[in-house]
């Protein structure tokens, strides 16, 4: 892949997917220490999901995700 000349590397602090068909939101959040959550929220039978990974990727953690999607106020519609 060709480098742009001032290209600069960036990182992704959240991202959060929605996919009303099948009724689930999928948020993934970065800490500054690097740990990645990665939460599961919709109508699931044994409730939302979290799991947590450390810096390198390996598996830290996982369980029930007792809260909501916390609501972002920066974020802005995407219309296809």
């Amino acid at each position: 892949m060709a480098e742009k000349p001032n290209g600069r590397a960036g990182t992704v602090k959240e991202q959060i997917i929605e996919d009303p068909v099948l009724g689930m939101t999928l948020q993934i959040t970065v800490d500054e220490k690097g740990v990645t959550k990665l939460i599961f929220l919709g109508d699931f039978p044994l409730g939302n999901r979290e799991h947590l990974f450390y810096p390198d990727g390996t598996h830290m953690g996982s369980g029930t995700h007792l809260a909501q999607c916390p609501a972002t106020n920066w974020l802005q519609l995407v219309k296809a």
